[in-house]
């Protein structure tokens, strides 16, 4: 996979990165290792593929990240102001927060998969694999979020 024309789709993936992934005052380029591209590459020569891959990728870590760091008792505690602030009750902010993220997370994965389904993206089993790992990891970690706060909270609707 690596030869000639590789730089060229590195550029057009950085390229394409910086159109669709906020990187806040950064560049793709200065956050995304190069070798994480070209580790991509490995999967499918497309590059609407592999920005698609990153972005699942990242999606699943920063999901992951947030569960593993969040601290729970200040979460609910924010919430319960939250719900005081706005007069609707604990369940109320519970389920646009947190509901929601579960959500969002499994209406990512159905746009990807339809991406695949259309052949937009580059359906090989092995990349369908990847952007399924992804996925459930993503996924999964929003749903332990969601049962943690419950926890905390004491919270079971």
């Amino acid at each position: 996979m690596f030869g000639f024309g590789n730089n060229a789709k590195v550029k057009k993936i950085f390229s394409r990165l910086n159109q669709v992934e906020y990187f806040g005052t950064k560049t793709a380029e200065e956050i995304v290792p190069k070798s994480m591209i070209e580790n991509l590459l490995n999967y499918s020569a497309d590059v609407e593929t592999v920005v698609a891959m990153f972005c699942i990728s990242r999606q699943a870590q920063m999901a992951e990240g947030f569960h593993e760091k969040v601290q729970y008792e200040e979460m609910v505690e924010e919430f319960n102001e939250m719900a005081q602030q706005k007069g609707i009750t604990f369940g109320e902010v519970f389920k646009d927060q947190v509901d929601g993220q579960v959500d969002s997370a499994n209406q990512y994965s159905d746009k990807l998969a339809k991406r695949f389904e259309s052949g937009e993206l580059d359906g090989t089993p092995m990349v369908r694999e990847y952007c399924s790992d992804q996925a459930v990891k993503m996924i999964t970690a929003w749903i332990m979020y969601r049962t943690k706060i419950r926890e905390a909270a004491n919270y079971f609707d």
